[in-house]
């Protein structure tokens, strides 16, 4: 096999010092890709998961809102010295929609219901016993996170209901925990699934499996100790059994002080999966496109610098077979006036001798 051409072996280092190139930049490009995405997609949770804090401040909020303005109307203090449970209930019914409460419910000063507007047929009972009502009675406002007459885990604000300053009833708003509204809406805003769990207990949330919402199981080991028990954030995946895997942040719910539960937010892995597939694709294409153009490139100065090798070749055979043909006395010297070469006839003239002296110099 015979030595590669001058062009072959231009060509060669071009292509290896091209691919090379473009290997390493490529493999950069990925990673960094890749980290972005993460980094992207922790941020995008990071948001979701404050997000769901803000928004059940958002909603406690509007409960005290709505307590403090109706507390003092004479409109429904008037109706509650009345007694008047139908229109009462007309009277509280457009109040639920606007601030989308689940419950609004009025009693009287011993803790009989005079109106439940979300279910106005149900009236009467004595609530007086209970948590979120009892202060109220007694002439103190109060929020309550806890069990409700229609729901596992509410959370409640109640005022009382004063008449010539005194207690003459209650006014109780609150909103179901379990209902599937609050994480659907937190989960189309952020574009996230979102979780909420009472203690370590998952109790509304919009995973599902199968279409079922996947309820009532305990948060993923390590979770409790490091939310509930340290209070700390919690970065890690889950995976519903038989299901989707996610990439999750899980943060403590807060209430009254006490750590009472975990909201969670999280993307499925499969989001980053399918952009890091597509980035390398687009990485993959934009390479080849390069490697293409590039081999054309080198091939082109490959093909030129083999041309002028063959051309400075032939000049250089011409002229030695000039040097050693001709009948001529010749002598080559630079532009410095130092000798390069001479013909044969000129080395056997007597001057010859003193010019070979002085070649070179």
């Amino acid at each position: 096999m015979g030595r590669l051409t001058i062009g072959s072996r231009v060509f060669l280092v071009s292509l290896f010092l091209v691919l090379a190139g473009v290997t390493i930049s490529s493999t950069i490009s990925s990673l960094a890709f890749v980290k972005a995405m993460g980094d992207e997609i922790d941020d995008t949770i990071l948001v979701a998961v404050n997000g769901m804090r803000k928004e059940i401040d958002s909603i406690l909020g509007r409960m005290k809102l709505f307590g403090q303005t109706f507390r003092n109307m004479p409109e429904l203090a008037d109706l509650v010295v009345q007694g008047n449970s139908t229109r009462m209930n007309q009277w509280l019914r457009p109040y639920m929609d606007v601030p989308q409460f689940d419950f609004i419910i009025v009693t009287d000063a011993r803790g009989n219901v005079l109106s439940r507007p979300h279910d106005p047929y149900r009236i009467g009972d004595n609530v007086s016993q209970r948590e979120y009502v009892a202060p109220s009675l007694k002439g103190e406002s109060s929020v309550t996170l806890g069990k409700g007459g229609t729901t596992n885990l509410g959370l409640f604000h109640s005022v009382p209901i004063e008449k010539d300053s005194r207690v003459i009833g209650a006014l109780i708003v609150g909103i179901d925990l379990y209902k599937p509204d609050i994480v659907d809406s937190l989960a189309g805003m952020y574009r996230t699934e979102a979780t909420l769990y009472y203690g370590d207990r998952r109790i509304n949330t919009t995973l599902r499996k199968d279409g079922q919402r996947v309820l009532e199981t305990k948060a993923p080991p390590g979770v409790a100790d490091a939310v509930l028990g340290k209070g700390d954030l919690y970065h890690g995946e889950f995976t519903i059994p038989g299901g989707a895997t996610l990439r999750t942040l899980y943060r403590p719910f807060i209430f009254n002080g006490e750590r009472v539960g975990i909201l969670a937010a999280g993307v499925p892995t499969r989001v980053l999966d399918e952009a890091i597939r597509s980035a390398v694709y687009r990485v993959a294409v934009s390479a080849a496109i390069f490697i293409l153009l590039a081999m054309v490139a080198s091939y082109l100065f490959a093909k030129n610098i083999a041309k002028l090798s063959s051309e400075k070749t032939q000049q250089e055979i011409f002229l030695d077979l000039l040097m050693k043909n001709t009948p001529d006395a010749i002598l080559l010297l630079d532009k410095e006036g130092k000798l390069i070469d001479c013909s044969s006839v000129f080395l056997h003239q007597p001057q010859a001798n003193g010019a070979g002296r002085s070649a070179g110099r």
